[in-house]
C-alpha cells in the first residue's frame, strides 16, 4: 500500500486488487448481518395495536384518527400518520414496501451521510453504510419491535434514520435554502415519532447552540449557527406538541404509570442509563470492535483528520453516558422505570454514532504506521469481521426460522377468518400462533373482549363492511 502527501496529510492508496477483495469481505459480512431482515420483508404483518389503528383509519379517516389518537392515547403525531396509512391495507402488500422502504432509508442515510457530510468515495460509502446498518440491527435489542412491527419501528427506527440525514444537512459544507427546508422537515418529523427523541433533540440543539457563543464552538460550528437555531426552535416547538398531548395523560392511566419527581427521576437514571448502555456494550463487544476497526481502517483511510486528538475518545464515551442518563431521565420521569427494551434501539443508535466518531479519531492516530502493515492489519479485520458477522448470524438464524413459521400461520388464520366470517359465521375460532421469531405477533387471545382480539374484530367489521361485530379467538 502506497501513501502519498496532500499538504500536512499523507493519505493511504490502496492497491486496487486488495481494496477489491476487502470490499467482497466487507460486503459478505453485511449480507450475514442484513440477511434477517431482507428476507422477512415479504412476510412482515400487521400486529396487535396496528389493527386498532387501522380500525380507527377506516372510521374516522387520515386526520380524523391523527386528531383521535393525539386527544385520546399519543402526541406521537408524525408516528400515527405513518401507522395509519400503513394499517389500513393489510389486503395488499404495503406493510412490506414499507418494511423494505424504512429498511433501504437507514442505509440511504448512513450513504448520503458518509458521501456528503464526511466525503467518502461512494463505493466506500455504500459498503460502509449497508455493513453500519447491519451493525444497528444486530445491536438493536428487541428486534421484532423495533424493526419488524409497524408501530414500533415508526415510532423508534424512523426517526433515528431521519437524525442521520440531518446530520448530514448538518455536517456538509455550504447551504441552500432547499437544505433549510429539508432539516425542518426532518426534525419535524422525527420529533413527532418519539418523545424521548424530540427531549434529547432539544437538548442537543440547545446545548451544541450555545457553543456557538464561545471561542471553541465558533472555531468549530460558527458557520452552521442559523440551521443550528433552526434546529432547535423545529425540535422546541415540536416536543411541545407531543408533550403538550391529552393522549398522554389517558394512556399514563391505562397503563397505571407511577410518575415522580424530576430529581427522583434523574438520580434513578444516573444508574439506570449508563447500565443499560454499558450492558448493551458488553454483550456486543465483539462486533462493536470490529465495527470501529473496520470503519478507522477501511472508511476513514484517506481522512485523516489531524484536529481530533485521541482525548476526543475521552469525550465521546463522557458524551454516551450522559446521552444515556437523558434517555433514561425520559423513561424514568414518565413511566416510572426506564424505557421498554423496543425503544433501546435509540441507545444502539448512540453507540453507533459513538462507533463513528471514535474510529475517526483512531484513523487520524493511525496515519503514522507502516502502509504495508497497515495492509495486513485492514485484510486481517475483514476477515476476522466476516467471522463474526457468520457467528451473528448464526445465533439470528433460530428466530428467523421462528418468524417465516409465524408469518404462514398468521396467513392461514387470517384466511380462515375472513372467510367463515364472509360466508356468515361470526363466531370464528383459529388455532392459537406459533412463536413470532423477529416478527411481532398478533397476540391473539382466547378471550374474545381482550384488546387485541376487539381490535381485530373491528379491523374485519370494518374491512368486510359487516352488519354486527364478529367473536374472533384462540382455542387450543
Amino acid at each position: 500500500m502506497k501513501s502519498i502527501n496532500r499538504g500536512k496529510l499523507k493519505v493511504d492508496i490502496i492497491p486496487k486488487k486488495k481494496i477489491v477483495t476487502v470490499n467482497i469481505v466487507l460486503l459478505l459480512a453485511s449480507f450475514f448481518l442484513l440477511f434477517p431482515i431482507a428476507i422477512l420483508v415479504p412476510y412482515n404483518r400487521l400486529a396487535v395495536d396496528d389493527f386498532c389503528v387501522g380500525s380507527k383509519m377506516q372510521k374516522l379517516g387520515l386526520f380524523g384518527s391523527q386528531l383521535d389518537a393525539y386527544r385520546t392515547w399519543s402526541g406521537r403525531y408524525f408516528s400515527f400518520y405513518i401507522r395509519g396509512i400503513v394499517s389500513t391495507f393489510s389486503a395488499s402488500n404495503i406493510i412490506n414496501i414499507y418494511t423494505l422502504l424504512l429498511f433501504l432509508v437507514v442505509i440511504f442515510s448512513i450513504f448520503v451521510f458518509f458521501v456528503y457530510a464526511e466525503k467518502i468515495d461512494k463505493i466506500t460509502a455504500l459498503v460502509s453504510s449497508l455493513f453500519l446498518t447491519g451493525v444497528l440491527f444486530y445491536l438493536t435489542p428487541n428486534k421484532p419491535e423495533s424493526w419488524f412491527w409497524l408501530s414500533g419501528s415508526s415510532t423508534y427506527l424512523l426517526p433515528l434514520a431521519l437524525i442521520m440525514f440531518s446530520l448530514t444537512i448538518l455536517g456538509k459544507e455550504g447551504t441552500k435554502k432547499s437544505d433549510w427546508i429539508l432539516l425542518l422537515l426532518l426534525l419535524f418529523s422525527a420529533s413527532g415519532a418519539n418523545e424521548t427523541v424530540a427531549f434529547l433533540l432539544v437538548i442537543t440543539f440547545f446545548v451544541v447552540s450555545l457553543l456557538t457563543l464561545v471561542p471553541f464552538g465558533k472555531k468549530l460550528i460558527y458557520q452552521k449557527k442559523r440551521l443550528l437555531y433552526l434546529g432547535f426552535v423545529i425540535s422546541l416547538i415540536s416536543a411541545i406538541i407531543v408533550y403538550k398531548a391529552p393522549g398522554n395523560g389517558v394512556r399514563g392511566e391505562y397503563f397505571e404509570k407511577v410518575r415522580v419527581g424530576p430529581y427522583v427521576s434523574f438520580t434513578r437514571a444516573l444508574y439506570s442509563g449508563p447500565a443499560t448502555v454499558l450492558e448493551l456494550i458488553k454483550e456486543n463487544s465483539l462486533v462493536i470492535l470490529s465495527t470501529v476497526l473496520v470503519l478507522s481502517l477501511y472508511t476513514y483511510r484517506s481522512k485523516k483528520n489531524s484536529t481530533l486528538g485521541i482525548e476526543s475518545v475521552a469525550l465521546t464515551i463522557v458524551v454516551l453516558i450522559l446521552y444515556s442518563v437523558l434517555y433514561a431521565f425520559v423513561g424514568e420521569y414518565s413511566l416510572g422505570r426506564i424505557q421498554p427494551g423496543r425503544s433501546h434501539i435509540i441507545l444502539s443508535f448512540f453507540v453507533v454514532v459513538a462507533v463513528i466518531l471514535i474510529s475517526k479519531v483512531l484513523s487520524s492516530s493511525l496515519v503514522k504506521l507502516d502502509s504495508r502493515l497497515k495492509n495486513n492489519i485492514l485484510v486481517s479485520v475483514a476477515l476476522f469481521t466476516l467471522f463474526i458477522s457468520m457467528n451473528a448470524y448464526n445465533k439470528m438464524y433460530r428466530s428467523v426460522v421462528s418468524a417465516i413459521n409465524y408469518s404462514q400461520h398468521f396467513d392461514k388464520a387470517m384466511e380462515k377468518i375472513y372467510a367463515e366470517v364472509s360466508a356468515g359465521n361470526l363466531d370464528v375460532a383459529i388455532d392459537p400462533l406459533p412463536s413470532s421469531g423477529f416478527l411481532h405477533g398478533a397476540s391473539l387471545k382466547e378471550d374474545p373482549n381482550d384488546w387485541v382480539n376487539m381490535c381485530v374484530e373491528d379491523y374485519v367489521e370494518l374491512s368486510l363492511d359487516l352488519p354486527e361485530k364478529p367473536k374472533i379467538y384462540t382455542e387450543n
